[in-house]
């Protein structure tokens, strides 16, 4: 008689109930009703099946930040998330990765501690424009570039020539070049002529949707000069939006991606949580959010990521907004939260499904990810709907336990998240050592 590692039974997938089979890490047959036998069995009666969250926005900052987060606890957090593969990105870590050594070291320690599997995002800046080529041959999933200030001494902005020179080698190793798009002569602009001010209405003031929008069209040209792969991340701007629209359609090769705090929260949340909800960009008025949810709607945003870029708390504390580091905290609750909103909203768990993983493996490249089906990795998260109780901070995986999701009510409970196979958390608590495995990049 057959032998299986595992079977999910009762999985309701778009093709009706079936039962999952699962060797050696792989989904080896969807089948009605599975006879033979097998090491264990999941029922998953009452449960949303998904394909794994592939998370392709992630600061876990080690090496040089672990006290900021690091790969052990933010792993752990991904993982009570429903988030089997991640891409980190090459900041905040210090020395940030800008070479192939870089790359090395913080592969090395991705070995050793990741929870789940990982690819790893090499930069961009006028100080390595030089190592495109060393950071593609040596394994990076894609190149990250900062078109405006970073926050980081150690990782300089991008400008234009250091762009279009990074993107000329990107295009010949068909790598992705990801930008966040925030463009730094609209921010000298108003800076000159908006004093800055303590306050979060003096923030987002200092960060309109005029500097994101400006940003994305000189990105956009210099794509279709050279012919690159371009990811704008964590767009917020729907006439930024828009312009990749029009841009794809003149044959420019170009996504973009939103993340969970621009679509279940908005700017308010900075009166309610203070500098916890600071980001860059900043949240968005609420009918900016309501736009953003009819671009995913059509289609025009093609990815979802957490952008988890955590702090120490003494670095979120304090009454001046323009003096604090800019970055959520939420990996644990980024994609349930959006999968809960995406449902209210009416869209079907085939649409969800390609936002926070089908898409996110297609553009990324990566392989026997991000799909149900026989021969792919069996990465697996089980949903199931609970009575909605706000999110707690003691239930928090990550080093500190901020975030600005603490308090948001959450009807959708992780059961069980499975990496090939294997549960790394379960019914509330993590399973398991760390046994990540890097993910290969595929034309």
């Amino acid at each position: 008689m057959e032998t299986a590692d595992l079977v999910l039974r009762n999985a309701k997938l778009p093709a009706g109930v079936v039962d999952l089979v699962i060797r050696e890490g792989t989904i080896s047959e969807i089948v009605p009703h599975w006879n033979g036998q097998s090491v264990s069995e999941i029922d998953t009666a009452g449960c949303l099946v998904l394909p794994g969250f592939i998370d392709a926005h992630v600061h876990l900052n080690e090496p040089g930040r672990t006290d900021w987060e690091g790969l052990e606890t933010g792993t752990n957090a991904l993982a009570a998330g429903g988030v089997t593969t991640f891409c980190d990105m090459p900041l905040n870590s210090s020395p940030p990765v800008l070479s192939a050594a870089e790359l090395e070291r913080k592969r090395a320690l991705a070995q050793k501690k990741s929870r789940i599997d990982f690819g790893l995002w090499g930069g961009l800046t006028p100080d390595n424009a030089d190592c495109i080529d060393e950071l593609a041959e040596a394994g990076a999933i894609a190149i990250k570039a900062f078109l405006c200030d970073s926050g980081l001494d150690d990782y300089r902005a991008t400008d234009r020539e250091t762009l279009r020179r990074g993107a000329e080698v990107c295009a010949r190793h068909g790598i992705i070049l990801g930008t966040h798009a925030e463009s730094p002569e609209e921010l000298a602009l108003i800076r000159s002529t908006i004093p800055a001010g303590p306050t979060w209405r003096d923030y987002v003031a200092s960060r309109p949707e005029s500097v994101e929008v400006e940003a994305v069209r000189m990105a956009l040209e210099v794509a279709a000069e050279t012919g690159c792969k371009l990811h704008v991340v964590h767009v917020t701007a729907p006439e930024a939006v828009l312009l990749i629209r029009d841009a794809r359609q003149r044959g420019v090769d170009a996504t973009c991606e939103t993340c969970p705090h621009y679509l279940v929260l908005d700017e308010t949340a900075m009166e309610r949580c203070g500098p916890l909800a600071k980001c860059a960009p900043p949240l968005r008025p609420r009918a900016t959010v309501e736009k953003l949810w009819q671009l995913l709607a059509e289609g025009h945003i093609h990815t979802i990521g957490s952008d988890h870029s955590p702090s120490p708390p003494e670095m979120k504390t304090g009454s001046d907004f323009s003096k604090l580091w800019g970055g959520i905290a939420g990996c644990q609750h980024a994609m349930p939260l959006f999968v809960q909103a995406a449902l209210q909203r009416g869209f079907s768990l085939e649409k969800i499904t390609a936002l926070t993983s089908t898409n996110t493996a297609t553009r990324f490249g990566i392989a026997r990810k991000g799909a149900l089906e026989a021969g792919s990795d069996a990465d697996i998260v089980l949903l199931r709907e609970v009575e909605p109780a706000p999110i707690r901070a003691e239930s928090l995986f990550t080093r500190h336990k901020i975030s600005p999701y603490i308090g948001l009510p959450l009807g959708l409970e992780v059961r069980a998240t499975l990496v090939r196979g294997r549960a790394v958390y379960q019914n509330g608590s993590l399973s398991g050592e760390p046994s990540g495995l890097e993910i290969s990049r595929t034309p």
